[in-house]
């Protein structure tokens, strides 16, 4: 037996093809992955809140003008679908580049501008989410604290604000992906 031990190299140093540090690029690969699996997952729990939500609706349309007797609550529940169904499809649909996107200005720039651009855009929808993630944490905590609950039915409020945060923040996630 003759082999040569070799120890493995690790590459700490280095830069992609597009000059970015090889370690980022990993780190952004491991990142997408993680957000590209949990952002689908939570829009099929969106998809089924909408199926529900829809059903919800035909039944409530149903008893209310068929036989004289409404869904009590049915409007509670819609709003509270209706914010899962929004905070879940948040970064699936980011994912997916299915927001609106006015590209007016990126259209006729040289594409170093446009990814400058493009780079500060998503720094600022950035900020803007995690700002809207810490205040919807902040929200549901004192919702939970003062033990707020729907009119009606009486539902906890607090769950509905941590989903929103919840959907904010891997937003954040995909928008921390498309900046590095």
């Amino acid at each position: 037996f003759n082999a040569e031990f070799k120890p493995m190299e690790v590459q700490i140093g280095g830069t992609t093809e597009g000059g970015q540090p090889i370690w980022l690029s990993r780190v952004a690969k491991s990142l997408n992955r993680f957000v590209a699996g949990a952002s689908k997952n939570l829009n099929y729990a969106g998809v089924a809140v909408l199926a529900a939500m829809m059903f919800l609706t035909a039944v409530d349309v149903t008893g209310r003008y068929v036989f004289n007797k409404p869904l009590a609550g049915s409007l509670e529940l819609t709003e509270f679908m209706m914010a899962i169904l929004v905070a879940f499809g948040l970064a699936y649909t980011e994912l997916q580049k299915g927001h609106i996107n006015v590209d007016i200005i990126i259209s006729r720039v040289p594409p170093k501008s446009a990814a400058v651009i493009n780079a500060v855009t998503n720094l600022l929808s950035l900020g803007l989410f995690g700002l809207i993630a810490w205040r919807c944490l902040i929200y549901g905590e004192s919702l939970r604290t003062g033990s707020f609950v729907s009119s009606s039915l009486f539902i906890p409020i607090f769950p509905f604000a941590y989903m929103v945060a919840l959907g904010s923040l891997l937003l954040c996630m995909v928008f921390l992906i498309n900046f590095l």
